[in-house]
């Protein structure tokens, strides 16, 4: 016999896991499903680091991140867990770059203080950077480290205390519309739910089809690497921001970001959205080896000293939208599904309130952010 709830959540990253533990906490009916076993590492939301920060490009995810840092912030303190460690963050880009540019605007629009910096003052505060003579830098004092699967395992947790039914190993084989309810069934089960909420990272796309939806995403196989410092003690966060260096090609115009160490003795940096196109299905965790050398090149030029090994290297997938913003709608026709997908490398942030968004969508409450930059439609003439 089918197991009747209110919420059905489907897929445990930081999206899912945050819905589940929302939904929990209010004293909701919910389940969370996980295809593959928690915790595990064939898709965004593991890893040892994240960044967060306020400085973006667009308002609207500084408006975003104004409600992150407290929803993640009610977690920590629920949990007891650190699962942030504040570091400051430096936005590097060329005297008057674009990046920097719309960083400040973006700022300045949502009233969060910061620092502009010039080559020789960002010398002075990190004598770790070896720059070009034509660089300036943006400091925001808030930015640091989100502990990646700590802040998941730690959702999980917290959903589970707090009433949450969650199941791992629990492959979806179908949905089924029945009349104002959803017939979900797994290998183990079957559920009967109110609502639906449609968070499976880079499956969305084939899970999407399904509901007549089809979206331009593209999912790539990005990669990451840990390098050896000369001295550790000048690398730690204490010591060291995370960084971003724009005027790349990846959202936001990013090229090149990196942690202090954390979770590894070494830092760890990488190139955003530079990785090969893949399914969730078929990526093969290999590491590109020219990528690794270009990576390991622009350590040497820019950190010296934190650059004599790579100490790890590893992959995980992003799932791209053709303009890098989010995808946060309803299933057409479907007033009580809802789904989010295009996450472009800069979503792991903004679980908790992404996951917030989508219960106010499900349950035809006023979101508390204006959606339409993060609709569907502006990709396709679907009813949603």
């Amino acid at each position: 016999m089918a197991e009747k709830i209110e919420y059905c959540v489907v897929g445990a990253g930081v999206v899912g896991s945050s819905a589940a533990y929302l939904l929990a906490r209010e004293g909701k009916s919910v389940a969370l499903l996980e295809q593959f076993e928690f915790a595990h590492d064939r898709g965004s939301s593991h890893g040892e680091s994240r960044i967060t920060r306020y400085a973006y490009d667009h308002p609207l995810y500084v408006r975003m991140a104004k409600r992150g840092f407290p929803l993640w912030s009610e977690i920590i303190a629920e949990s007891g867990e650190e699962l942030y460690i504040q570091t400051g963050g430096i936005d590097l880009d060329e005297i008057g770059g674009k990046g920097i540019r719309d960083c400040r605007s973006s700022l300045d629009a949502e009233n969060i203080s910061y620092e502009l910096l010039d080559r020789a003052e960002i010398k002075k505060r990190f004598p770790q950077f070896e720059l070009p003579n034509n660089y300036e830098g943006l400091y925001q004092a808030d930015a640091g480290i989100l502990n990646a699967s700590l802040c998941v395992k730690t959702l999980q947790t917290l959903a589970r205390k707090n009433g949450g039914h969650l199941a791992d190993k629990a492959a979806v084989i179908k949905i089924e519309a029945e009349g104002d309810e959803f017939a979900i069934t797994t290998k183990t089960q079957k559920l009967i739910a109110k609502k639906l909420l449609l968070c499976a990272g880079s499956w969305m796309g084939p899970v999407l089809h399904g509901w007549g939806v089809d979206l331009p995403l593209t999912v790539t196989q990005e990669q990451w690497a840990f390098f050896e410092a000369k001295d550790s003690a000048a690398f730690m966060p204490n010591k060291f921001p995370i960084f971003i260096e724009h005027g790349g090609e990846g959202s936001g115009g990013i090229g090149w970001y990196g942690f202090p160490i954390f979770g590894r003795n070494g830092v760890k940096s990488a190139f955003h959205q530079t990785g090969k196109v893949t399914t969730a299905d078929t990526r093969d965790f290999e590491v590109d080896e020219k990528q690794l050398h270009e990576l390991h090149e622009r350590m040497q030029k820019f950190l010296p000293d934190a650059s004599t090994n790579i100490i790890h290297a590893g992959t995980c997938l992003y799932t791209n939208s053709p303009d890098t913003h989010f995808v946060i709608d309803r299933i057409p026709d479907h007033n009580n599904a809802v789904f989010f997908t295009g996450c472009s490398g800069h979503a792991f942030k903004f679980g908790p309130v992404i996951a917030e968004l989508l219960i106010q969508l499900v349950d035809r409450k006023q979101p508390t952010v204006d959606l339409k930059m993060f609709s569907a439609r502006r990709f396709s003439a679907i009813k949603v």
